[in-house]
């Protein structure tokens, strides 16, 4: 009965190992992720969102933007934080970018991620300008 098992053992093993392909991931392109933004421990409370330290933020989250990672962004209106939703391989590659986010960095905000299973999705023509803070048409 013991050699039965380790045969069994064995060749599976081996048929994981040898010939078999990775299945392709049907659900890469559906990959998104939210990033909830709030104040944190160096959040300027005695400040609008438009007068904290996020010039760095800005031009870091325009570079995610000029590499196709973000989709949308911005700050709340009615409270200060803001969201962001993000497309990424893996939860792993956003730990990472929150992470590196000047902002984290500096501790003005705060982030939790959030994974979502995009379901519908429209498309859009219009590319976010953060730098100036415009909307242009392509």
């Amino acid at each position: 009965m013991n050699k039965l098992l380790f045969v069994i053992a064995l060749s599976l093993s081996c048929s994981l190992c040898f010939g078999q392909e990775s299945k392709p991931d049907k659900y890469a392109n559906r990959r998104f992720f939210v990033l909830l933004m709030s104040p944190g421990e160096n959040f300027e409370h005695d400040k609008p969102m438009s007068q904290q330290k996020l010039e760095d933020h800005r031009a870091y989250y325009q570079k995610l933007l000029e590499r196709n990672l973000v989709v949308i962004g911005g700050g709340f209106t009615q409270e200060n934080g803001g969201l962001s939703i993000l497309k990424a391989r893996d939860k792993t590659q956003v730990d990472s970018l929150v992470r590196n986010d000047p902002a984290v960095l500096s501790g003005v905000f705060k982030i939790e991620v959030k994974p979502i299973f995009a379901v519908f999705k429209g498309e859009s023509k219009e590319v976010l300008d953060l730098h100036g803070i415009v909307f242009k048409k392509q």
